[in-house]
Order: structure tokens, then C-alpha cells, then sequence
């Protein structure tokens, strides 16, 4: 009766040991067939281009070309090294995320997912750079457009950029960054609030650090003051536009003013 137990252990171990020895052997072949296919073609896809203009297919495809010294098309899988060029890929700033992968038909496929700028800042100094809808401060783009409000006037902050590693981000806590942070604040609620998204195309910064709100209709500016009460001030000026610009045309006024609390002051030409 021992001899039995032990010969069906035996022979379970045999078929255990044949198993794992075929699945290994079937790793093996298919992860050589793998790496020995030929990349036929690269299939770049942006996933959110419709709104956001910050890179392209073509300069896409450079980075890939670098990244890879050139050997994608007619090389083997093996030589491209997908993980490292994905890792390579998700390094640029103004991408929010990459993903690189081979498909069945040997096509090499890219998708990627810009970052998401709600405002261009341009400093007094006349150096641009786009602040991220998560607080990430972006360096501009000078081939390709997103459009976004508009920051500019008495600005004096300046970043250096490296890599998506080192990319800025805002610190509340930062004096240096208090009038980026304010005007992050202003066009975070700008850009979550239909209508003023319509109606608001630049933020001034005055001398006096308080914000200035220049419409795309209209002759007219909002003296918006400083960052205090910003929602409150904003109910404000939806009412007067909806009820008296309306009511008396968008070219009436050369000022409206919403500084001060509880009041609305419009000043005509």
C-alpha cells in the first residue's frame, strides 16, 4: 500500500515537472518570436489633441527617434526596447502620461496624454510658461498652441526646466509664489465655470499686485482687486453682465469694478 502512495506521488511529480517544463518552453518560443518580429510601422495617437495643442505626431515621432537612435521600422522588437522608450517618453513636460506597446500586426503603437494647461503666464520679462491644471508649472511651447487664458502685466517670476522629474509645482505656502498661486486660483475657477470661460480671455497683474479681468466682449475691464472673496466677486459680475449689460450694451462701460465688497461700480466713457 506504501509502494502505491509513493508511485502516485512519483507520477504526480513527473506530470507537475512536464508542465511547467512545456509552459516554460512555450514562454521561451513565443518571447523569441516576440522580439524577433519586425516592427512594420508606428501608430502615434494623442489622445486629447481636439483641445489641447502642446506636442504633435510628428515631433512625437522625433523623440521616438531619438529615444531609439533610429532602429524602429525593420528592426526586431528586441532592439527597440519598449520599456525604455515608454520610461523615456513619460520624461517629456508637457506629456501627462505615455504608453508603449506592440500590437499583433507588428505595428508599433504609442498613445500618449498631454498635461492640461489652464493658463499662459507671461512675465514682465516677456518669458512664457503654461501653469497645469494640477498646479504643475509647464514650459512653453513655441510649435504648438493651447489655448488658454492669458496672464500677464507686473509678473517678475521666472522657472527653469529640466525634465518632467524636476517639473515646478506651486507651494500656497511660498511667498514667491503668491501671485502665481492667486492667479492659478483665479483661472481654476474661470476655466470650471462655463460662462466666464466664454467671456474672460486675460488676467492683468497692476502695480498694486491686484487683478485686472480683460473680456473678449465688450470695451471694458473689471477691476477684480486682490484674491479675496474671488467667488463672491465673480457672482457679482455674472449678475451685472446678465442685467445690466445687457439691458444697456457691452460697449457702455470702460470699467467695472467689483474690488469692494457688496458693490458693483461701472464707469461710463
Amino acid at each position: 500500500m506504501k509502494k502505491i502512495k509513493n508511485f502516485k506521488k512519483i507520477k504526480l511529480i513527473v506530470i507537475w515537472s512536464i508542465i511547467i517544463v512545456y509552459i516554460f518552453s512555450m514562454f521561451v518560443f513565443f518571447s523569441g518570436k516576440y522580439n524577433n518580429t519586425k516592427c512594420k510601422s508606428i501608430e502615434i495617437t494623442i489622445l486629447d489633441s481636439s483641445g489641447i495643442k502642446l506636442v504633435g505626431k510628428q515631433e512625437i515621432l522625433s523623440l521616438i527617434n531619438k529615444y531609439t537612435e533610429n532602429k524602429t521600422i525593420g528592426y526586431n522588437f528586441k532592439a527597440i526596447k519598449i520599456y525604455k522608450l515608454e520610461e523615456s517618453l513619460n520624461k517629456n513636460p508637457y506629456l501627462e502620461s505615455a504608453e508603449v506597446y506592440r500590437a499583433s500586426d507588428g505595428v508599433l503603437q504609442v498613445e500618449v496624454t498631454q498635461r492640461r494647461p489652464i493658463l499662459r503666464i507671461i512675465n514682465k520679462n516677456g518669458k512664457s510658461f503654461y501653469l497645469g491644471s494640477d498646479a504643475v508649472i509647464i514650459p512653453f511651447s513655441e510649435n504648438y498652441s493651447s489655448y488658454q487664458i492669458i496672464a500677464n502685466g507686473n509678473i517678475a517670476q521666472n522657472f527653469e526646466f529640466a525634465s518632467k522629474d524636476s517639473l515646478p509645482i506651486l507651494d500656497k505656502e511660498n511667498k514667491n509664489h503668491k501671485i502665481i498661486y492667486d492667479l492659478y486660483t483665479l483661472a481654476n475657477f474661470i476655466n470650471k465655470n462655463e460662462f466666464f470661460l466664454a467671456q474672460i480671455e486675460q488676467i492683468y497683474v497692476n502695480d498694486k499686485n491686484e487683478f485686472e479681468l480683460i473680456p473678449r466682449v465688450g470695451n471694458h475691464y473689471v477691476e477684480f482687486g486682490t484674491i479675496e472673496n474671488y467667488e463672491e466677486k465673480f457672482a457679482n459680475l455674472k449678475i451685472f453682465y446678465k442685467k445690466a449689460l445687457n439691458k444697456v450694451g457691452w460697449d457702455r462701460y470702460k470699467k467695472i469694478s467689483v474690488k469692494y465688497n457688496n458693490q458693483i461700480v461701472g464707469t461710463y466713457f
